[in-house]
């Protein structure tokens, strides 16, 4: 059993049990202030389907290296299990890397898509707002990279 099959049994036995929780910190006036969000089993699930549909759109499957240039956050796993639904290899990498940092590992591995900070926030706005969203691919140093599309 893989670990998406694993979860997919969790999911069918614990639908509406928290997963996973994302702990925020925030500091205001010397204070700091702490913020959670739990994910259900069924909603982080959906959200797994949503970006594995959208991984799916620039025709990112079997053995397709994708990046995820993300910080720890319930959506970097999200991503990888996505990629991983699909049969693509999923690769968490550092998002504090410098531009060159990043361009060495690109060169290196060669990944079909790269999933950014911006991208995602443009797509959980997106998709929060039940509106369409709009997904294509553009070249970033000959890699596609994972665009979500503010237009309706």
């Amino acid at each position: 059993m893989n670990i998406i099959q694993f979860f997919e049994r969790a999911l069918g036995q614990n639908p509406d049990k928290v997963f996973i929780i994302q702990e925020t910190e925030e500091k205001q006036d010397d204070q700091i202030f702490y913020s959670y969000k739990n994910f259900t089993y069924k909603e982080f699930y959906r959200l797994v389907l949503d970006l594995a549909g959208e991984m799916t759109r620039v025709e990112i499957g079997y053995r397709d290296r994708v990046f995820i240039n993300l910080p720890r956050c319930p959506e970097t796993i999200a991503c990888w299990f996505a990629a991983n639904l699909l049969g693509a290899i999923a690769i968490i990498i550092d998002s504090a890397l410098t531009t060159e940092e990043l361009d060495k590992r690109t060169a290196l591995v060669e990944p079909k898509l790269i999933i950014n900070q911006s991208d995602l926030e443009r797509f959980l706005k997106r998709r929060s707002a039940g509106k369409i969203i709009n997904f294509y691919q553009t070249k970033f140093n000959d890699i596609a990279a994972l665009i979500f599309s503010s237009e309706t």
